[in-house]
C-alpha cells in the first residue's frame, strides 16, 4: 500500500514520524506546498501514482472539490481539541501577557469548551472557523486586520504558510499543529478506505455515526458509560450489516460495509430503533450513510450526510446517494429529498447567475416545494442550509442583486439593531 502525505513541511515532518513509527508495512511518499491553492499538479501525481493521500490540513478539502477529477481514497487530518492544548501548553512560557487571540479552523464552541474546562481566560477571543467556500488567504486577511487593529495580541493559526509569513515579519503566532493521537486515528481511517475500496465493490457504503458529549466534557465517567451503551447497541447492529467498525475521532465511529447490507430493511428498522431506545436514554446520536462506487465518494457523501444530521437537535439519520441527492431524517414523516448535484441545465444557469452553489439552489428548491414557502429572511435561512445568518445575509443578497429576488418588506424589531429583509426568491429573472 502506497499512501501520500500532502501539506505544509513541518506537519509533512510529523505525520511522516508518526507513520515510520507505526506503519512500517506501508510506502509513505511526501509532497510539501507552500499555500494550499497551489496543489493541482500534486494531485494528479498522486492519482496515478499512490492508493490514496492524507492531507495535514482540512484546507485542502477546498482544493480537492476544485479539482474535481480525484478518486483515490482521502483524508484531512482535522484540528481537534488537543491540537488547541498542545499550543496552549507550547505558549505558556512565550506569551505570558496575552489577554486576547484570534483561533482560525477550529469550531467556537470547542474553542470556548477548552478554554473553560482548563480554567484559560482572555479578555477576548476571535474565531474563524472552517468554511470550505473560504480560501487560505481569507483566513491571513482576518488574523492581519485584528493584529493592525490592535484587537488582538497573538494570531493563532493552522495554516503553515500564514504561520511562516508572520514569524518572518515579526507578528506575533503560535501555530496550531496536528497531534500524534489524531494523525494516527486519520491514518487507521485512511487504510480502512482504501481497503474497501480494494475489495472492488461496486457500490460501497460507509455510515458514520456521532454521539453527542458536549455537556458531558467535565464528567470522564459518565462519557465513558454513554460510549460503552453506544457501543453494545452498534456491535448488535453489525452483523445485519455485515459490516466492519472503527472508531473515529473523538465520539465518533466509522462502520465500512456495502449499499445492500446498509439498506437491508432489517437493518434499517433496528438502526431507528437503536437511535429510540437510545434517545430513552437521553443520548443523542447523529448519523449519515453514504454511498459511491469509490471509497472516497462514500465517505465524502457519509460525512455530507452526518453534516446534514448535527443540524438538529434531536438525533438524526441521513443519506447521500451516489448521484449526490440527499434523503432525510430517515423514519420521519417530514424527511425529504434533494440534489446535491443539479444536472438541469436551467437551475444551473441560475445558480451561476445568482453566484452560489448548485447546491444551495438545490436545497432552497426542495424547502420551497415542500414548505411551500418562497419568501425569506436570514435568520430562517441559515437554519435550513446550516450556515451563518452572515452568509444566509450574502445569499439573500445574491438573489437579489441578480434579479432572482425580490424584496418585500423589511423589519426593524424593537427600534435596534440591523433591519430583518424579506426576500422573494424567484426561478425567473426579472426584467
Amino acid at each position: 500500500m502506497k499512501i501520500a502525505v500532502v501539506g505544509y513541511g513541518d506537519s509533512v515532518d510529523k505525520t511522516l514520524y508518526v507513520a515510520d513509527k507505526y506503519y512500517n508495512n506501508i510506502d509513505f511518499v511526501c509532497f510539501t506546498v507552500g499555500e494550499i491553492d497551489s496543489c493541482e499538479d500534486i494531485l494528479e501525481k498522486c492519482e496515478k501514482e499512490v492508493d490514496g493521500i492524507i492531507f495535514t490540513g482540512q484546507g485542502f478539502n477546498v482544493e480537492v472539490k476544485k479539482y474535481g477529477k480525484l478518486t483515490k481514497p482521502f483524508l484531512c487530518i482535522p484540528r481537534e481539541g488537543s491540537c488547541l492544548m498542545k499550543t496552549l501548553w507550547n505558549i505558556k512560557d512565550h506569551y505570558r501577557d496575552v489577554k486576547k487571540v484570534s483561533i482560525d479552523i477550529l469550531e467556537e464552541p470547542l474553542v470556548h469548551d477548552i478554554f473553560q474546562e482548563f480554567r484559560i481566560e482572555f479578555e477576548e477571543i476571535f474565531v474563524f472557523p472552517f468554511d470550505e467556500d473560504e480560501k487560505e488567504s481569507k483566513y491571513k486577511e482576518w488574523h492581519e486586520k485584528l493584529l493592525e487593529q490592535d484587537k488582538i495580541d497573538l494570531a493563532m493559526t493552522s495554516f503553515g504558510s500564514i504561520y511562516g509569513d508572520f514569524k518572518q515579519r515579526g507578528l506575533p503566532v503560535a501555530r496550531i499543529e496536528i497531534t500524534t493521537p489524531v494523525i494516527k486515528n486519520s491514518i487507521d481511517i485512511l487504510i480502512q478506505l482504501i481497503e474497501t475500496k480494494k475489495l472492488g465493490a461496486a457500490q460501497i457504503g460507509i455510515q458514520i455515526i456521532e454521539l453527542n458529549l458536549s455537556n458531558e466534557k467535565a464528567n470522564h465517567y459518565v462519557s465513558l458509560k454513554k460510549k460503552n451503551l453506544v457501543e453494545s447497541k452498534l456491535i448488535e447492529y453489525l452483523p445485519l450489516v455485515q459490516g466492519s467498525l472503527v472508531r473515529g475521532v473523538g465520539s465518533e465511529y466509522i462502520i465500512f460495509s456495502t449499499r445492500g447490507a446498509l439498506e437491508n430493511e432489517k437493518a434499517q428498522n433496528y438502526f431507528l430503533e437503536l437511535m429510540k431506545d437510545l434517545s430513552k436514554e437521553k443520548l443523542i446520536i447523529y448519523s449519515g450513510t453514504g454511498y459511491g462506487t469509490t471509497a472516497f465518494h462514500g465517505d465524502n457523501n457519509a460525512r455530507t450526510a452526518l453534516q446534514k444530521a448535527k443540524e438538529h437537535k434531536e438525533s438524526s439519520y441521513y443519506i447521500v446517494y451516489e448521484d449526490e441527492s440527499i434523503k432525510g431524517p430517515i423514519g420521519e414523516i417530514e424527511g425529504y429529498s434533494y440534489n446535491l448535484m443539479i444536472k438541469d441545465k436551467n437551475l444551473n444557469k441560475i445558480a451561476e447567475e445568482v453566484g452560489i452553489s448548485p447546491t444551495y439552489l438545490s436545497k432552497i428548491i426542495a424547502h420551497m416545494e415542500i414548505s411551500q414557502k418562497e419568501i425569506f429572511e436570514a435568520k430562517s435561512l441559515s437554519e435550513f442550509l446550516g450556515v451563518s445568518e452572515r452568509s444566509a445575509r450574502r445569499i439573500l443578497k445574491k438573489f437579489l442583486d441578480s434579479g432572482y429576488g425580490e424584496k418585500v418588506t423589511s423589519v426593524q424589531y424593537n427600534n435596534v439593531g440591523r433591519p430583518t429583509q424579506f426576500i422573494k426568491i424567484k426561478l425567473q429573472k426579472s426584467n
